[in-house]
């Protein structure tokens, strides 16, 4: 209809201004959430099931467009002037899909039955990245106080954020993602610190190290992550709430965090003990495994370093990522989701949870206007 295409209604539910409102909705709350909400305090009355095909219209033109709408974004984005140090992180996180899988957590065979445990659903890890930028925090004596460190840590300025549902490889992630940080990289001076900074997960180092990129960033593990390790050593080695258990556990943490060799000497303490103590042969395997990850990770471990230069030791930005992006919309309970539902819905988040909203939608607009003249044409 001639009218429609003049005012940008060909084939579209709603008007660009309504579908700015039920979108943003959809993206922070359930489209049943949204639905009620809308009802109590707007003259605006969408359906249901108008906002599930709303989000999923969206989704759709997202995958299309979205690389195009955020190299514009990008290009125009402020960086902040204080910016002394670029992190990268990477992160998985469970999402349960409505698909026929083994069953996490449960048995592999269920007694006389033979079989390896399955139901018409499964936990699939998506993948979540945070691009960090951060001013570069006082550097610390790492031996003093954890509240020192709370008041001179490195502050965060600004956080992209990368989200993706599963794919073998996740390929699209990593293109994502990669894309994100080029894009970055370019506008920062030489001079910026860059950092990546993981869990332990051999998944992520083998991407990392196989990724050129990579190669001139600091690399680290996340100090919390270790101290748990350090943790489940310290129950392996002394018992569960041992009192000497506890105690090694403090040292030991300190050790890694205040020196320079303190993955080698968490590693010398845990061969120390482990000859020292006279434990079963199921916490041996447990210690040696435990040693085994400080072994093979102890490069990635430089903490003391870190904190005497002011730079960020944990990786707070993608784990809070995992419970902002993902978690608190896509594993209420009850929740399943196909796969590429779901991913109509993380896109939709990133770009909220990236304060990049507006600036999409204006390239959204930009671009449907474009669309609905070459029709009217």
């Amino acid at each position: 209809m001639p009218l429609d295409a003049a005012w940008g209604m060909q084939g579209e539910r709603a008007t660009i201004v309504v579908r700015d409102a039920v979108l943003y909705s959809a993206a922070l709350l359930t489209p049943k959430e949204s639905a009620t909400l809308f009802s109590k305090c707007s003259l605006l009355q969408p359906k249901e099931t108008n906002i599930k095909k709303l989000a999923q219209q969206m989704g759709l033109w997202l995958e299309e467009h979205e690389e195009e709408v955020l190299t514009t974004i990008r290009q125009q984005e402020a960086l902040p002037a204080q910016t002394e140090i670029l992190c990268a992180s990477m992160d998985g996180v469970n999402v349960l899909l409505d698909e026929p899988g083994k069953k996490k957590g449960r048995p592999q065979e269920r007694p006389g039955s033979g079989q390896a445990s399955t139901g018409q659903t499964c936990y699939k890890n998506a993948m979540v990245g945070s691009i960090s930028l951060y001013q570069q925090g006082v550097p610390v004596d790492p031996l003093q106080l954890e509240d020192v460190y709370d008041i001179s840590r490195p502050q965060r300025l600004q956080c992209r954020y990368v989200a993706r549902m599963l794919q073998d490889c996740f390929p699209t992630f990593k293109q994502k993602f990669e894309s994100e940080l080029n894009a970055l990289e370019d506008r920062l001076d030489d001079d910026i610190v860059r950092i990546l900074l993981n869990d332990g997960a051999k998944s992520l180092w083998s991407y990392v190290d196989g990724y050129p990129q990579f190669d001139h960033y600091e690399k680290l593990i996340d100090f919390h992550h270790a101290c748990e390790h350090l943790s489940l050593a310290a129950k392996a080695l002394f018992g569960k709430k041992s009192k000497a258990g506890e105690q090694w556990y403090h040292l030991q943490r300190d050790q890694l965090k205040g020196h320079a060799d303190g993955a080698e000497r968490v590693i010398r303490s845990i061969n120390y003990y482990k000859k020292k103590l006279k434990i079963s042969q199921t916490r041996l395997s447990e210690v040696l495994k435990e040693q085994g990850d400080f072994k093979n990770n102890k490069h990635c471990m430089p903490y003391a370093r870190f904190l005497k230069n002011g730079w960020p030791i944990g990786s707070g930005p993608v784990e809070a990522a995992c419970k902002s992006v993902v978690k608190t919309r896509l594993c209420r309970s009850g929740m399943r989701w196909s796969r590429t539902g779901g991913q109509h819905i993380l896109s939709l988040r990133t770009l909220v949870k990236s304060d990049r909203w507006d600036e999409t939608w204006q390239e959204y607009k930009r671009i449907k206007q474009l669309n609905h003249a070459s029709i009217s044409t």
